[in-house]
Formats: C-alpha cells, sequence, structure tokens
C-alpha cells in the first residue's frame, strides 16, 4: 500500500486503509501515529482496525486516546459504545452513545445504536423512538429501517416490520443486512399463512 503522508486528509487516509486488511492496518498506523501522536484520526483509525480484529479492549483504548486528543470526536464516542457493548460494559456504552449525540445530532449509528441499547434492555418504546429520530436524519438508513422492523415484529405488529424490512431491501439488496431483512419478511408471511390456516379449520 501506498504511504499516505501525515499531512494527508481523513479522507485519503481512509481510502488508503481500505486497501487492507485491519491485521494489516494496525502496524502502519503506528507507525504513522509515532511521528505524530496527537493525530486523533490516527487513534480513531487504529481503534476501528482493533475492533474489526475483535479486540475490544485494544479498541477501547485507542477510541478513549482519541476522545483525550478531540472531546468532540462524535464517531469515537459511537465506537467506543460498541466496544464496551462487547466486553457487557452496556451502562457505559449507553453514555457514550448519548455523548455522541451531544456532539453531532445528526449521527444516524449513535442513534441507531442507543436504540438498539433500549431494544434489547426490553424498553422498546425508547428503542422505536431513537430508530424514528435515525430516520428523520437520514430516511435512507438500512440500519435504522432493519431495527425499527425487529421492534415492530417483537410487539408483533407484523406488517409494519415487513414494510420497514421491504424497505431494507430496496436500499441494500446485496448486503446481509438486505439478505436477512428479506428472509424475515418470508419468514412472517409464511408465519401469518399458517396462522391465517389454522384459523379457517
Amino acid at each position: 500500500m501506498a504511504s499516505v503522508g501525515l499531512s494527508a486528509s481523513t479522507d485519503d487516509l481512509k481510502q488508503a486503509l481500505a486497501t487492507v486488511e485491519p491485521e494489516d492496518q494496525v502496524p502502519y498506523l503506528k507507525k504513522m501515529l509515532a511521528d505524530d501522536r496527537r493525530n486523533a484520526d490516527l487513534t480513531y483509525y487504529l481503534g476501528n482496525a482493533y475492533l474489526s480484529l475483535d479486540n475490544p479492549d485494544s479498541a477501547i483504548a485507542y477510541f478513549t486516546r482519541t476522545i483525550e486528543l478531540d472531546s468532540t470526536y462524535a464517531k469515537a464516542y459511537v465506537n467506543l459504545g460498541v466496544a464496551l457493548e462487547r466486553i457487557d460494559r452496556f451502562a457505559h456504552a449507553k453514555q457514550n452513545y448519548l455523548l455522541a449525540i451531544k456532539h453531532d445530532p445528526t449521527d444516524v449509528l449513535a442513534h441507531c445504536h442507543l436504540g438498539h441499547y433500549f431494544y434489547v434492555h426490553g424498553q422498546t418504546a425508547d428503542a422505536v423512538d431513537y430508530y424514528r429520530r435515525a430516520l428523520a436524519i437520514d430516511p435512507n438508513s438500512a440500519q435504522a429501517h432493519y431495527n425499527l422492523g425487529l421492534a415492530f415484529a417483537d410487539s408483533r405488529l407484523f406488517a409494519e416490520a415487513v414494510r420497514e424490512w421491504e424497505r431494507v431491501v430496496e436500499l441494500s439488496p446485496d448486503s446481509e443486512l438486505g439478505k436477512t431483512a428479506a428472509e424475515n419478511v418470508g419468514l412472517i408471511r409464511t408465519y401469518l399463512e399458517v396462522g391465517g390456516s389454522k384459523k379457517k379449520e
């Protein structure tokens, strides 16, 4: 991979990192960080690389360092929350999602992750609220539509769930999210058909 200069933009760095595997990103970024220890973008992407390698402890350390360097770095708060969830520190994760939204109210993923926190803790109404906030920011967020579908399905609002998942398929048909949404639609339709047949009997 071609070297990216220390003065390169965040987009240049992101583009360069897209060409290598996460395990190769770690030494590459660490080498750059040795010459520029106060670069919040470098520590953020190091955190991402460790998160991709399923090393949440190292990811937490670098996301925390990013926030120390730039207390307004919303995406670092979001991914710190994700890493904290992986080691079952859910309350701390929630705090970071809230901080991400405080620093960037337009961060869709922060809203989605906060909604998911409420969803897994049985607070469906709060989860739906945050998913809808995410969609108010970006109506084409496949993740928000998918998560909203889950909340509707758990509440037995099957028509609403199907509507959300069909939207996911429209937005991202070839992604894992899109494929799972299509499977969910099929399962619900089968369930409803079987249920309708039993009632007729």
